[in-house]
């Protein structure tokens, strides 16, 4: 058995990388090999998954017996010779908007306590054909509205880089568990920028796919012409493996050579940066790093394009007119039969869809039709556009007001400022931090977004943009 190979081959080795430690790669290439067995990687994680959770509380639900049985299945699978690939024992866990059969499904509120799943999400059957290891459900912003992430049934997720911190919303503790090593990759929704959110708040790596490409199936809605699932992960590779997992077999984006630094200069990519709306409102930190960062990118055989975002106060506007009414629309029966069991905040912010009109609706579903195509010509002579991913760096828990170049801005809207329009859109959206670039102990991160279903290059250039 594999446990008998580390005791007798590479235990030391082993205790002194701690497994959590590795990327999801790393320790799927220790599994393929047979150095390190499934049941050794489930294991270590729910210990440190324990230990993590008391501080940072990232779980909602753990499922240590059966992932641990799930485990030794997969050692005697990989045993027999019936490997699945990369993803073959690792251990992932996925937001609780996420419906697993026989277990509870609480989006983080009390009107959700007792409402237990009959059949498991799409999502969660393709990330299991791959072999991957479900190992809890993610604490998260209640009912996934929400941008900080403090605001649950279960309590605040806190930041692991810095505990006085939020996580980001609404995937707080997908985040908060990858970056704690509690979990190799989580899936997350992303709504008006709650993937990416969290993601550059504790400094991992989050994907908004293209709208419609993963399966929402069996998942609990929130923004029906919005949602959409994506993966958070320790490093760009990672992420593109776990978002090939997450879809169905006529899905898949391919293989992970793309991540080879001569083949991705041979493609001569471009890269758009704004000359408006990204600098309006940010700190000055973050201004400055992103102006090193675009010329590191620049140095590393980029090509540099500067263009101009025509219409974002329009388009954040639709964004927020079309999110209010379908939130609305998915919760007025809890709004109105059990108020009380919905917190204040999130509550106050459903009613705000009370007042939109069909026609104030209908018009901003036409000003996206316009975003679109607004879109779809600024990437004429572009591959991707690249922006900071936050405009201000985490707050405190609890706040919601922040200071920003030493006056005071509401967080309604800061955070998920540069995001919104990627919902709008539906276009994919990826948040990488530079792994070099820090600031009071928060890394600096930074968004690309590209044509969809072109996800690919959003990685490829990530890849090298995460090391610069």
């Amino acid at each position: 058995m594999f446990r008998f190979i580390i005791q007798t081959k590479v235990i030391i080795n082993v205790a002194h990388k701690q497994l959590t430690l590795l990327s999801l790669k790393q320790a799927g290439e220790l599994v393929r090999s047979k150095k390190v067995s499934p049941v050794e990687i489930v294991q270590e994680t729910i210990e440190v998954a324990d230990e993590k959770n008391k501080s940072i509380n990232f779980y909602i639900s753990k499922f240590a017996d059966r992932a641990l049985e799930q485990a030794k299945k997969a050692e005697s699978e990989i045993l027999n010779g019936n490997y699945k690939g990369i993803m073959h024992g690792m251990p992932v866990s996925v937001k609780d908007i996420i419906n697993i059969k026989n277990e509870p499904t609480t989006c983080a509120s009390g009107i959700n306590i007792n409402n237990i799943a009959k059949e498991n999400a799409e999502i969660i059957n393709n990330l299991e054909d791959s072999g991957a290891i479900i190992i809890g459900k993610e604490n998260m912003h209640s009912l996934a509205y929400g941008s900080t992430g403090d605001v649950s049934y279960f309590g605040a997720v806190k930041n692991p880089l810095n505990t006085t911190r939020i996580a980001g919303g609404s995937s707080a503790g997908s985040a908060a568990s990858v970056a704690s090593n509690a979990s190799f990759a989580s899936v997350g929704s992303d709504t008006g920028g709650s993937i990416r959110i969290p993601a550059a708040c504790c400094g991992v790596v989050g994907m908004k796919p293209s709208f419609g490409l993963v399966s929402r199936s069996g998942t609990v809605s929130l923004s029906s012409t919005l949602d959409t699932l994506g993966p958070i992960t320790k490093n760009v590779e990672d992420n593109f493996t776990m978002l090939n997992a997450m879809l169905s077999k006529n899905q898949k984006l391919g293989e992970s050579t793309v991540f080879k630094s001569s083949d991705i200069f041979q493609k001569n990519y471009t890269i758009g940066v704004p000359r408006n709306y990204t600098n309006e409102i940010i700190d000055d930190d973050i201004a400055e790093k992103y102006e090193e960062t675009i010329a590191a990118l620049k140095s590393s055989g980029f090509k540099i394009k500067h263009i101009d975002l025509p219409f974002m106060q329009e388009f954040d506007a639709a964004q927020s007119v079309i999110f209010a009414a379908e939130v609305y629309e998915s919760l007025e029966k809890a709004i109105f039969e059990t108020p009380e069991k919905i917190e204040m905040e999130v509550r106050n912010r459903l009613l705000e869809g009370l007042f939109i009109k069909a026609e104030d609706y209908i018009k901003m579903q036409r000003v996206r039709h316009l975003a679109i195509e607004t879109y779809k010509t600024l990437f004429s002579g572009i591959d991707v556009i690249l922006t900071p991913s936050l405009c201000v760096f985490p707050g405190r828990i609890g706040e919601r007001e922040i200071e920003l170049n030493g006056k005071p801005v509401n967080i309604r809207n800061v955070y998920s400022r540069l995001f919104k329009v990627s919902n709008l859109t539906g276009f994919p959206a990826l948040s990488v931090p530079r792994k070099s670039v820090f600031t009071n102990g928060f890394l600096h991160s930074y968004q690309l977004i590209g044509l969809p279903y072109d996800e690919k290059t959003l990685y490829e250039i990530a890849y090298i943009l995460e090391q610069i």
